[in-house]
């Protein structure tokens, strides 16, 4: 964590008066292995050019959804129909690391990658202008349902029906 301390610190009288009361050595190690963890994950920025393949370059499509293990799980889905429409293309899926068990053995995906927010962006994904992007299609399904509320109606006035 790279912190100075010396003996007039208060933070180190408070962990040394937690020691002595309520928490043992292995406790505070975790929680500052956690803070550790935390603070690294924020302040590490993914390199796209780290974790996607050298050799698909303009047969790349990113299909992006962060999170909720049931909208994970539905977006196979979707995921296996854009393997129907774009055979040729490697598909990509960017989601939190806690999701992808529930993607590993799906055929239809080449890569599940760890989702950053500037997956988000969908001209920085796809590229505009000098830009080439990364990706030659990014879909961002979960916009509508995770970030933004676009389906809200009163009683029992439509059906919707999904064929999973």
């Amino acid at each position: 964590m790279k912190t100075e301390v010396d003996d007039k610190d208060s933070g180190l009288h408070h962990w040394v008066e937690r020691l002595g009361k309520d928490l043992n050595r292995t406790q505070v190690e975790s929680y500052f292995r956690n803070i550790a963890a935390s603070d690294n994950q924020k302040n590490h920025k993914t390199s796209f050019d780290d974790i996607l393949d050298k050799d698909d370059r303009d047969r790349r499509i990113l299909y992006v959804i962060p999170e909720s293990i049931g909208d994970v799980f539905l977006a196979t889905s979707v995921i296996d129909s854009l393997k129907r429409v774009y055979p040729k293309y490697n598909i990509y899926v960017g989601t939190k690391p806690q999701y992808f068990e529930i993607l590993e053995n799906n055929p239809n995906i080449h890569k599940i990658i760890p989702y950053i927010p500037e997956m988000d962006n969908q001209t920085l994904m796809e590229g505009a202008g000098k830009n080439k992007g990364f990706f030659e299609l990014s879909f961002h399904g979960y916009l509508a349902i995770q970030r933004y509320l676009d389906y809200l109606h009163q009683g029992d006035k439509d059906i919707i029906e999904l064929e999973l």
